[in-house]
């Protein structure tokens, strides 16, 4: 596929995708970033690669919608390639894969060839469809362990590892401060549920890596604005992202601490007067979650 005919498709399925979120929002339904799915990740079984990003939204999406339960998605080719059989009339989900950087191969001063990786002006986008294993005849059964692992012990190491400092306090509001770089938390014994502690507290961690020290996000200024709207977004997203790799369920309760209903119409609105703004949220939701995610080496 022509590299232009590739980058139309995949912004034709991208406008879909934003076209639903806005629905969901308007109907008050729970959005992707607040759905407990409960299935285990998506991987390819093939190569054992595990969905990431928009895609790994995507296929929770469809299984969602489809009903499937197996977390196994390959492609026609892959299938074919392991003597399995895509049903008749099955239909595919198109990802999409951008590349960011180049590698190259060059020659230091002495000799000695060395490679190099180059950031791209302008990403290369292309696409590919995948299959989910229901819908593939003859393939094994799923030893992948479909089950939740939860992992608490991971969890509480990320939080004690915070580079941004955690006070607990008497209160029913939680929040980062950018200023001091501080994180207010209410005391863990006011949540309901554990699942809600963990959902809140990765939210504001979040919005810690933001900080200039960090990963350097645009400060937003006023509550509501369009930037303040947007990091909102990335936090919610990560924190998802963060439970979802946690085995932790994302809580129905989420942001119980403040007014959603405020939230949920300036997210409507920042997602129809700039559609493309949910894949760069979620591309720094990504960011955010592997930043925190990498406190385990601390």
């Amino acid at each position: 596929v022509k590299m232009g005919k590739a980058r139309e498709r995949v912004f034709e399925e991208r406008k879909e995708l934003v076209d639903t979120i806005i629905k969901d929002l308007e109907n008050g339904e729970k959005t992707f970033w607040q759905k407990g799915w409960l299935t285990a990740k998506p991987i390819n079984p093939t190569n054992g690669v595990s969905y990431r990003g928009i895609n790994l939204i995507k296929l929770y999406m469809v299984a969602e919608r489809m009903g499937f339960k197996d977390n196994r998605w390959l492609t026609y080719k892959q299938a074919e390639s392991k003597k399995w059989k895509v049903k008749k009339g099955a239909k595919s989900t198109r990802l999409e894969f951008w590349k960011w950087d180049i590698t190259k191969k060059m020659k230091d001063e002495n000799g000695k060839e060395k490679e190099i990786t180059e950031e791209l002006k302008s990403p290369i986008v292309s696409y590919f469809n995948v299959f989910n294993a229901e819908q593939i005849e003859n393939i094994p059964e799923n030893t992948s362990s479909n089950e939740i692992f939860r992992n608490n012990e991971l969890a509480e190491k990320l939080i004690n590892n915070s580079e941004a400092k955690i006070n607990y306090v008497f209160t029913d509001n939680a929040y980062y401060s950018r200023y001091e770089d501080k994180i207010i938390m209410p005391n863990r014994k006011y949540f309901k549920t554990e699942d809600d502690f963990y959902s809140v507290i990765f939210h504001e961690m979040a919005h810690s890596t933001g900080h200039e020290s960090r990963l350097n996000r645009e400060m937003h200024k006023r509550r509501f604005d369009k930037k303040y709207s947007k990091e909102e977004l990335i936090a919610e997203i990560s924190s998802m992202f963060l439970q979802l790799e946690l085995g932790i369920e994302i809580s129905n309760n989420k942001n119980h601490f403040e007014n959603h209903k405020a939230y949920i119409k300036h997210y409507i609105e920042l997602l129809k007067e700039t559609p493309s703004i949910l894949f760069s949220v979620i591309r720094e939701a990504e960011k955010a979650s592997d930043y925190i995610l990498n406190f385990a080496k601390k």
